[in-house]
């Protein structure tokens, strides 16, 4: 995900701490490390963050209490897993969009009350 390159140096140009995952998208080991390292915003796609980790916190009963924010990318997320993640753990879900050449980001979203009633415009006018 082209808005993750960013990100990895903005956060210790703030004094924040970078936590960075292996490469094994175990959910529980996840979920641990996230708790353990005070994590408080996250990055990834949809399938990880939404998905893959909501579905192991219903599941197992745990909880992620340090996590308040996910930024998602690279792919649609589905309007269900972000209210899930709000109203059940207290996770806001963004959505980001961008390209390498753009710096990298080109779109920055969140997911407000009301947001299913508002209607799209048809642009093929």
């Amino acid at each position: 995900m082209s808005i993750l390159w960013g990100s990895i140096y903005v956060g210790p140009m703030v004094g924040s701490k970078i936590v960075l995952q292996d490469q094994k998208w175990v959910m529980e080991k996840r979920s641990t490390t996230i708790e353990a390292e005070n994590v408080t915003i996250s990055m990834g796609v949809p399938t990880g963050f939404g998905f893959n980790l909501l579905q192991y916190l219903e599941e197992s009963g745990k909880t992620v209490p340090t996590l308040k924010r996910v930024v998602v990318g690279g792919a649609a997320c589905p309007a269900s897993i972000m209210t899930d993640m709000q109203e059940k753990h207290g996770v806001y879900v963004h959505i980001a969009w961008g390209m390498t050449e753009m710096s990298p980001l080109g779109t920055y979203n969140t997911f407000k009350d009301g947001m299913d009633d508002l209607e799209g415009m048809n642009c093929s006018k």
